[in-house]
Order: C-alpha cells, then sequence, then structure tokens
C-alpha cells in the first residue's frame, strides 16, 4: 500500500473542504454598483449611498468581540461608526437608542457619533451578521431612504431579517 498516495488525496480532499466551508464574510454580500466602497476589513465593511459620504450602508459579523479595547469607541471616526463591533447598535445603552420594529429591524440613534437608521440582524450560510443602514444627523437623509436603501441590499442578498 502507497501511504505517500493516501496523505496526498486525504490532504487534497480536506484542503477542498475546508474551501467549501469557508466562512461568508462580511464583503460576500452583493452590493449595489452605484455605491462607493468606503472600508473593508474581515470585522467591517461599509459602503456610501452617496457623494457626500454622510450615509451608508455597514455590514459587521455578530460576534462579541471583546479582544480589543473599546474606549476606541468613545472616539469620533471620519464616518461616525462604530468601526470594532456591530452589537453596538442592537443593544441600546445611554449613548445608543434603540427602537424595534415589528419586522425584525430597528430604528437607531447614535449620540455619540450623531448618526440615526435602521439596523437588522441577518443570517447567511449558518452566520449573523448585523447590517446597519446609516445617516449622519447633519444629513438631510431620512430614516424612510435608508429603510429603502436595507431593503434593496436584502432583496439583493435574498436575506429576511431576524428578532434581535
Amino acid at each position: 500500500m502507497d501511504y505517500k498516495k493516501i496523505f496526498v488525496i486525504a490532504l487534497v480532499s480536506v484542503m477542498l473542504l475546508s474551501t467549501a466551508y469557508a466562512a461568508k464574510s462580511v464583503t460576500d454580500f452583493k452590493v449595489d454598483k452605484s455605491l462607493e466602497k468606503a472600508e473593508t476589513e474581515n470585522n467591517f465593511f461599509a459602503l456610501y449611498l452617496n457623494k457626500d459620504k454622510n450615509s451608508g450602508i455597514a455590514i459587521y459579523p455578530n460576534a462579541d468581540d471583546d479582544s480589543h479595547d473599546h474606549d476606541d469607541d468613545k472616539e469620533t471616526h471620519d464616518d461616525h461608526l462604530v468601526h470594532d463591533e456591530g452589537r453596538e447598535y442592537i443593544v441600546a445603552d445611554d449613548d445608543m437608542k434603540i427602537t424595534k420594529n415589528n419586522d425584525s429591524t430597528g430604528h437607531f440613534e447614535d449620540y455619540d457619533h450623531g448618526t440615526h437608521g435602521v439596523v437588522e440582524l441577518v443570517k447567511s450560510e449558518g452566520n449573523e451578521f448585523i447590517v446597519i443602514s446609516f445617516a449622519k444627523n447633519s444629513s438631510n437623509v431620512k430614516d424612510s431612504d435608508l429603510t429603502k436603501a436595507l431593503t434593496a441590499f436584502n432583496k439583493d442578498n435574498n436575506l429576511t431579517p431576524v428578532a434581535f
């Protein structure tokens, strides 16, 4: 029996299976080509809805990421988003007001970063993602426009919000 051939076949099989079962990333979602890319990381993906870059869509994995210092959340980023953890948008606190809707979405007001918008939790390929459609409070973008953008995103990706 040729153990080398068996080992090579087993190794290739494991590699192919691991590729097939790779976890979906925040950048794997379909997005409207008119959206401008903002920032792409393994834990964050944002796209802007307009040239002013005062509104957009951001996608986060639903993970409680305690591996970093959350003091960065207090900083004001250029896009006024919390970059490190999407769970900030589904857990109300002193700086984040969240009103849940009957359709498993919610409206949020982020007092720290001066933004408002619509948030949802979705499941895709066994993973959960937090998707927000946001706008800076200084913009003229209304929640109804943000809801339309989120609905189009869901349609393009065959997603349905789940309760959070």
